[in-house]
């Protein structure tokens, strides 16, 4: 049996990533940044979509700090 405890976790993390880019909708941030290109793997386990998710919010974070977006601006 997969570990119960997986859902908060990942959907913990999609929400750290979703309060990064607030004004998109959900679809959007998947497509934009889990699955770009079209490429969702319905058949993924748990813990590769929450590497996924990790490296999403790594990247949306350096991004929004190069652009010089604070964190207190993020609503993080």
């Amino acid at each position: 049996m997969r570990d119960p405890e997986r859902i908060l976790k990942i959907t913990g993390k999609l929400m750290q990533l979703w309060h990064l880019v607030p004004d998109q909708r959900l679809g959007q941030l998947l497509e934009n940044y889990i699955y770009p290109f079209g490429k969702v793997n319905w058949h993924e386990e748990d813990d590769k979509l929450e590497k996924r998710i990790d490296k999403a919010i790594l990247r949306v974070s350096n991004l929004l700090d190069k652009q010089g977006v604070g964190k207190t601006a993020r609503r993080v």
